[in-house]
């Protein structure tokens, strides 16, 4: 992910310069379509898909029929460079047609 004119962080346990990206967001569509894709292309990858223990659904109706229908994943937490997710979980119904997500992430162990 490293290139002109990109960032280069530290941490205190790794006090040398280390390249990472964090992307968190609503991007309104599901993390395989031809919208996220150049997100794919660039390195980046979806936290929940690696390390969340659900089908990490972020939207679609809580009540009703159609709440038995499975929901879908709209909102995101892409991650790059020298990271790697912890956890990823879906919070509950916060009156938003979206649920909240929360990612953790943590400094790769062989990162510089």
């Amino acid at each position: 992910l490293a290139s002109e004119g990109s960032t280069r962080l530290g941490s205190a346990s790794s006090p040398g310069a280390v390249d990472a990206a964090l992307l968190l967001g609503d991007f309104n569509a599901p993390w395989n379509t031809n919208h996220m894709r150049p997100f794919a292309r660039a390195g980046f990858w979806e936290g929940h898909a690696r390390v969340g223990s659900s089908r990490g659904a972020t939207w679609g109706p809580t009540h009703g029929m159609l709440s038995l229908a499975p929901g879908i994943r709209l909102d995101h937490a892409a991650y790059g460079g020298d990271l790697e997710p912890v956890f990823s979980v879906v919070g509950p119904d916060v009156g938003s047609d979206h649920r909240p997500i929360a990612a953790g992430f943590r400094w790769r162990r062989n990162s510089p």
